[in-house]
């Protein structure tokens, strides 16, 4: 009896889960609240990420340590479970980086320009031209700038504000 009455609720919640999602072209998509962009759903006073549940309900068992549901198809909110994959960060950060979208010069100069172009940035290239031909003292540039002195070095040193124009940049090449 207890086997029957716990088929009975897993049923219920599947319904339940499948009546928040709508067909397009073979996804199920979710149409319901979602935790950190996933798909998820409450069970009393406990969150749960759709897929992962999904995942367990279908295979009968639990999603192993280290290893996280994974949507395989190009709809961040299908919850089809022909859609997702069991696999672990590494193996999709390979396959990222394969396509070039986790690494390389691209990302590294789109990441330094987001900082560059974002309120936290309080450094303007001309304050990095210089800070680099000045020949102040570190403590002299940082209270001048407002920033940190081992800040100023980075600066200095070419290890902070990399310009990702000169291809020859990283092997000591100087603009």
């Amino acid at each position: 009896m207890h086997l029957q009455a716990h088929q009975t609720i897993m049923t219920k919640i599947i319904t339940r889960l499948l009546s928040k999602t709508i067909d397009d072209a073979g996804c199920m998509v979710w149409q319901g609240a979602c935790c950190n962009d996933h798909p998820a759903f409450r069970i009393g006073k406990k969150t749960l990420l759709v897929r992962r549940y999904i995942w367990a309900q279908t295979h009968g068992r639990e999603i192993p340590a280290g290893h996280v549901v994974h949507v395989t198809c190009d709809t961040p909110r299908c919850v089809n479970p022909d859609c997702i994959k069991l696999t672990t960060y590494k193996a999709i950060a390979q396959a990222k980086g394969a396509l070039g979208l986790m690494s390389g010069p691209v990302r590294s100069a789109a990441i330094a320009r987001a900082k560059r172009a974002g309120p936290q940035c309080k450094l303007t290239p001309q304050d990095v031209a210089e800070i680099r031909t000045s020949n102040d003292l570190g403590r002299v540039l940082a209270q001048r700038y407002g920033v940190a002195q081992a800040h100023v070095s980075k600066v200095q040193l070419h290890k902070a504000y990399r310009d990702f124009s000169n291809p020859f940049a990283g092997l000591g090449a100087r603009a």
